[in-house]
């Protein structure tokens, strides 16, 4: 898949791109070989990836937004939210915590901003909870922080599926 940017450097179409790991590599790591920034930041990356599906769950669904997946030469990090089953959360929900969710994540990871939406089935009593969780990354996602004039403008994120089961 070809990938695009706007003036402003964000990720065109701006919604959900799927697209596969390597590409996520190729685009936004390899392509950039005067940064100083991204591979270090892919390579913490991926080795959170390894580490999660290992101690973790190898299927789950991945959005990865901010200044990693625009065209800016050195981004601080990569920014994505998990989305996992809720059953699967549950039962990992320490190691979740300590090692792969914001703070254990940054602190394990150097340059990686993680969070998790659980999963509940449609049928679950707290699917609601998933529905709202994905409108508020959705949202996040697909604008950018206020400038100084104060406005926002759109950009598209990434999709990743990993294992099987997805």
């Amino acid at each position: 898949m070809e990938l695009s940017f706007d003036i402003r450097g964000n990720l065109e179409p701006y919604q959900k791109i799927e697209i596969e790991f390597e590409e996520l590599k190729n685009y936004f790591s390899d392509r950039f070989e005067n940064s100083v920034t991204r591979k270090a930041i892919f390579d913490s990356y991926a080795k959170y990836l390894i580490d999660f599906q290992k101690e973790v769950t190898p299927n789950f669904v991945q959005w990865i937004d901010g200044s990693f997946i625009t065209n800016k030469e050195n981004p601080n990090d990569i920014d994505f939210v998990n989305l996992i089953d809720f059953d699967i959360y549950e039962k990992n929900e320490q190691i979740i915590e300590v090692k792969f969710r914001k703070y254990g994540a940054k602190n394990n990871y150097p340059g990686v901003d993680a969070y998790f939406v659980k999963v509940y089935s449609e049928e679950h009593d707290k699917s609601y909870m998933t529905e709202f969780d994905l409108v508020y990354w959705r949202n996040w996602f697909t604008e950018t922080k206020k400038n100084r004039m104060k406005k926002k403008f759109p950009k598209g994120f990434v999709e990743i599926k990993f294992g099987t089961k997805n």
